[in-house]
């Protein structure tokens, strides 16, 4: 038996706890002791639910923002047509050969949008109510998502009349 300075027998230092298990001693065939590479029943049960909880709080926040960029979408369309809209109206009003005819909501796809595919905008996009346009005065257009109709955006134009 080996002694230490005081001529006492030294003793092996205790096991760490995760080396010895709740037992206080280890276990033969633990993993601390390399022999058992795989996980236990408990701990593949706890994965499961963190997961199962994690995707049952990401899901409908994960819907919620699809419904939030499709109403921002639709907004960003509908300032784009009122855009083009007082653009014209502009160019109506000081006698520029750009200048086209607005007689009704529907006119605004037909006539003023032509710097991006009128088909997608089409596609995805409609005016609710086409309503007539008098010369000069405004009216409110409602745009609506084809797929979602419940999910609209207001956009003025102002009736014109091409020289």
């Amino acid at each position: 038996m080996a002694c230490g300075r005081l001529g006492l027998p030294l003793r092996t230092p205790p096991l760490p706890l995760w080396e010895r298990g709740l037992g206080g001693e280890g276990r033969k065939g633990s993993r601390a002791e390399g022999k058992d590479g795989g996980f236990t029943l408990i701990e593949l049960v706890m994965v499961i639910v963190v997961l199962g909880i994690l995707a049952a709080v990401a899901i409908p926040k994960m819907t919620s923002l699809v419904n939030e960029a499709e109403v921002s979408a639709i907004r960003g369309v509908a300032g784009s047509l009122l855009s083009a809209g007082s653009i014209n109206y502009a160019a109506c009003a000081t006698g520029h050969s750009d200048c086209q005819t607005v007689d009704s909501c529907n006119d605004v796809f037909d006539r003023l949008v032509d710097t991006v595919d009128t088909a997608q905008l089409k596609a995805k996009y409609r005016v609710k109510d086409d309503l007539a346009i008098a010369r000069g005065s405004r009216v409110a257009c409602l745009l609506e998502l084809i797929a979602d109709p419940s999910i609209t955006a207001p956009f003025a134009l102002t009736g014109t009349v091409a020289p």
